[in-house]
């Protein structure tokens, strides 16, 4: 029922190195009448290895990234929290409360860590996903301090930079974008800023931002070059933006009803898609920064951000309280089955049951999400017409579920977080 503490002490004195202890792990209320699963504990590599074949009885009460979808599963971090998690296909990379980066071999669930947190940047956890830029990997912290990886042997590539000037109370709880050298990321004053890998050349402009935004960057050139452009969430629009300079592109607002608390998804070909707190999905434009269609209300606020589907068809969208819904690109909206916890789990007072860190992931014509209860919902979709159809729902609680990712082999990672910041409705 819940965490669960103990102690390992081995016969040969308190070392624990190359032993493997097995232990049972009883699932919370709701599983099988006396169902456990066998839980083995290897010291060397940090992590636990639950067996695969359990299915759906499983829980895990240990915060940390859990890696599913394999012939075994795995629970590395051994009660840390994380921010959040990337994968270049092959590997796993997240960023631990210390501002640790770890690397997971998502087969094996082996890892190694990063060197211990600079004096510069005491305790801050990533700001979010760890964002991989060929063989580096940027992360910036919650305190907008800035650190660069080698991704293979995660050194330090650059010095930690001292990282931009936020305002007394601002905090960077979005993640990066990172395009030709430049990293650009709000904070939760409503500044948007622009440093290079250095932390040096740096721009602020206050734009009334959402500091849940990530930023999307889109390289478009049609009708002659045209330098990249940043596509974020305003208090009442969407912005695209010059990446140079953070200046407006001429008549490219995008006007939304509220505040876009979520993430924008822009496919190549410029064509994109966000929603906002009053539960309207918009899709645009952001070459001619023009609405295609009519903005379409999915039921429940849409603070997580959009996912794709195949070759820009459109996206999936988890609304707050479960809702669900495909827009296509062409701006019409097919909805979706709504997803409700286990019987017998209540969602406390206050509490959303999808946030802006529960964005969906999509494997073939599966998409997963996961909730703030500790539950990963699983819908089949059908690609073509946009139909969803409610599947499983197995439940890792009692915390919260975020970051999913995917390697090429199918199986997903994801981190389980005691953390409020994930629960809560997000006020700037």
């Amino acid at each position: 029922q819940g965490a669960v503490n103990f102690a390992v002490a081995s016969s040969e004195g308190t070392s624990t190195s190359g032993k493997l202890i097995t232990l049972f792990f009883r699932p919370k209320a709701g599983a099988a009448a006396g169902a456990r699963s066998p839980l083995t504990f290897d010291p060397d590599q940090s992590k636990f290895v639950i067996a695969a074949a359990t299915g759906t009885a499983t829980k895990n009460a240990v915060p940390g990234v859990l890696i599913i979808g394999g012939a075994n599963e795995f629970s590395v971090g051994l009660g840390a929290d994380f921010g959040s998690a990337s994968t270049d296909g092959t590997s796993v990379y997240a960023v631990d409360t210390l501002g640790r980066l770890i690397a997971i071999n998502p087969a094996t669930g082996n890892s190694f860590t990063s060197t211990g947190v600079s004096a510069t940047r005491p305790g801050a956890p990533s700001a979010g996903r760890p964002v991989i830029q060929g063989d580096d990997i940027v992360v910036v912290t919650i305190n907008g301090k800035i650190q660069v990886y080698n991704k293979m042997t995660l050194a330090a590539r650059l010095n930690p930079a001292p990282g931009v000037a936020l305002g007394a109370t601002a905090q960077v709880i979005a993640a990066p974008a990172v395009l030709g050298g430049r990293i650009i990321f709000p904070d939760t004053a409503g500044n948007l800023h622009s440093t290079d890998m250095t932390g040096g050349a740096q721009t602020a402009t206050n734009l009334n931002v959402v500091g849940t935004s990530s930023p999307a960057l889109v390289d478009v050139d049609q009708a002659g070059p045209l330098a990249p452009r940043v596509v974020i969430g305003a208090q009442n629009s969407v912005l695209v933006l010059n990446s140079a300079d953070l200046t407006p592109v001429t008549g490219a607002a995008i006007p939304t009803q509220g505040r876009v608390s979520s993430s924008p998804y822009v496919y190549v070909d410029g064509t994109g898609w966000v929603g906002d707190d009053t539960g309207r999905v918009y899709t645009f434009n952001v070459i001619t920064g023009t609405p295609i269609g009519t903005a379409q209300d999915v039921g429940g606020a849409v603070r997580s951000s959009p996912f794709q589907l195949p070759a820009g068809a459109g996206v999936i969208v988890v609304a707050n309280n479960g809702k669900t819904a495909v827009v296509l690109r062409t701006g019409t909206m097919v909805a979706g089955p709504t997803l409700t916890p286990p019987a017998g789990e209540t969602l406390p007072a206050g509490q959303e049951l999808f946030s802006f860190q529960q964005a969906p992931i999509r494997r073939g014509t599966t998409a997963l999400v996961g909730d703030t209860l500790g539950n990963l919902h699983q819908v089949s979709v059908n690609t073509t017409t946009g139909a969803i159809t409610a599947g499983n729902v197995r439940d890792f609680g009692p915390f919260a579920i975020t970051a999913l990712t995917s390697d090429q082999e199918g199986r997903v990672a994801f981190i389980i977080n005691r953390s409020t910041l994930v629960q809560t409705p997000y006020t700037p």
